[in-house]
């Protein structure tokens, strides 16, 4: 067969894999010549022989290396698979497509049934994607009966990816969110909004809380419980977007209690978002109460913030004899910029 000064190991293996000089003959009578030893070996091992080769040659792949044959052996790629995929009109494909397609289950069943449901001249590597995300057609045809129709397959796998699902659909549709997009289904499951979530609300009074402010409400960690905890603190709000700003801006009912147990019991939701903006604390209300300093309103608390009154600026003070202001006479120091 033209093998000479081979290796002791390669003999070995020749044996070992009973590799006979038929069989490399077999294999340089195809366009497979000058093949070494070890690609012979692997050829054998996997099954590639002249039969598979003339089979592929004949269904339209040719001239293919022998890795080609050996990847394609490997997975299972037949020239029945490739002469099925070719009848689709899908021609001129690679072997590492047809390798794909095999891998992926990618069947001819599969392309008819989605060209049944409307999607023709579907591209090999969209075909791929639609099986690696389990797209099929009964998962177009549940979204057809929700009146979504025509819907792009790049869309079609973006619902997967994000899990959202005919039956999802349905309990927010039951829950008044009709007509939305499937776009907006898709942002909901994103920020991790269920039909349970959206089911809370309504229970605890939030008949018109829209889509976006769902989405809002989940992006800015506003749960049921925060709801609860501030109705009890006396902050009945219906307004949902109150509620995102409060979390935006980090009230937490724990501040409000604090707040409260200082006698700052009459805030509403617009001073307790400035006193977070500002960095009014408990422990800033706590340090002047210390200092002997008489009790702000919830203004001078804020105007004392602004003008970057702190409780060592009052230390300071006293320590200079200068005690018993009040917090506007504070401020009022604080602004001429004596001290």
């Amino acid at each position: 067969a033209g093998y000479t000064d081979i290796s002791e190991e390669m003999q070995v293996k020749l044996v070992r894999h009973g590799i006979s000089t038929d069989y490399i003959e077999e294999l340089q009578s195809t366009h497979l010549r000058d093949l070494t030893l070890d690609q012979i070996v692997k050829a054998h091992i996997h099954g590639v022989n002249k039969e598979y080769i003339d089979a592929l040659d004949v269904a339209g792949l040719s001239q293919l290396t022998v890795n080609n044959y050996v990847k394609m052996r490997i997975h299972d790629v037949t020239s029945d698979f490739v002469s099925e995929i070719v009848e689709l009109g899908y021609s001129d494909l690679t072997p590492n497509q047809y390798t794909k397609l095999k891998i992926h289950n990618v069947t001819r069943d599969f392309i008819e049934s989605l060209s049944k449901s409307g999607y023709d001249d579907i591209p090999v590597e969209m075909l791929i994607k639609l099986k690696i995300h389990d797209v099929n057609t009964e998962y177009i045809g549940d979204f057809t009966e929700l009146g979504y129709t025509d819907i792009p397959l790049n869309q079609i796998i973006k619902l997967r990816l994000h899990d959202v699902t005919p039956s999802f659909i349905r309990e927010m549709n039951g829950l008044g969110y009709t007509d939305l997009s499937l776009n907006r289904f898709v942002e909901m499951k994103i920020h991790g909004v269920t039909s349970e979530y959206a089911r809370s609300l309504i229970d605890a009074g939030f008949e018109n809380v829209s889509a976006n402010k769902l989405v809002d409400f989940k992006i800015h960690g506003v749960e049921l419980d925060f709801i609860k905890q501030m109705i009890e603190l006396g902050y009945d709000v219906q307004d949902a977007g109150v509620y995102v700003n409060m979390s935006i801006h980090g009230v937490t009912s724990e501040f409000v209690s604090g707040l409260q147990e200082r006698g700052y019991s009459s805030l509403d939701t617009k001073q307790l978002i400035n006193f977070r903006i500002h960095d009014v604390s408990t422990s800033f209300i706590d340090g002047l109460d210390d200092l002997g300093i008489e009790r702000p309103s919830p203004k001078e608390l804020v105007d004392m913030k602004i003008h970057d009154i702190s409780t060592e600026f009052i230390m300071k003070l006293q320590d200079k004899g200068i005690r018993d202001l009040s917090p506007s006479q504070l401020i009022k120091l604080k602004i001429t910029g004596i001290f």
